[in-house]
């Protein structure tokens, strides 16, 4: 490995001065209940990949599920809604590994199904996700989401 010259050194720090942390109000939900102060979350560029440690756990069934919705029988709309409240309560409740059953649908093309990733992505509840993928076979799989939220006590300010 080479030592950097003076140069280099110098336009890394001049780099790393212009990057800035993003920072998002959560004001989306009645946020008052998480504290009296007002809060931001610090969140970076969203892929919602999961690593791949947290898939072969999951797919070991090694991953203890803190809370399931199943979405079947409802509306666009209403599970849209639920969706959003679901998350955002579950973070809200320190509940980290969510799982959302959407069912597969008819000839494996079902409206939540498809609609649900798209959901997840929303800017409403996207800062609270750090990843999703679909279940393990064993598990549900295409008609089942795994989602991995941030942990509220690291990313919400005091």
């Amino acid at each position: 490995m080479t030592k950097l010259t003076d140069e280099d050194v110098s336009l890394w720090n001049l780099y790393k001065s212009k990057l800035k942390t993003i920072t998002k109000k959560i004001d989306n939900y009645n946020i008052n209940n998480l504290s009296k102060d007002k809060k931001t979350l610090n969140i970076s560029n969203q892929d919602f990949f999961l690593e791949d440690k947290t898939i072969k756990l999951l797919k070991k069934n090694q991953i203890k599920i803190d809370k399931a919705l199943d979405l079947h029988g409802l509306t666009e709309l209403e599970a849209k809604e639920c969706v959003n409240e679901f998350v955002f309560n579950s973070f809200k409740n320190k509940q980290r590994n969510l799982v959302i059953i959407t069912g597969k649908g008819i000839n494996n093309k079902g409206i939540l199904k498809r609609k649900t990733p798209t959901w997840l992505h929303n800017e409403e509840i996207s800062k609270f996700i750090v990843g999703f993928t679909s279940m393990p076979k064993s598990a549900g799989g295409d008609g089942a989401i795994f989602i991995k939220l941030k942990n509220r006590n690291k990313y919400i300010k005091d």
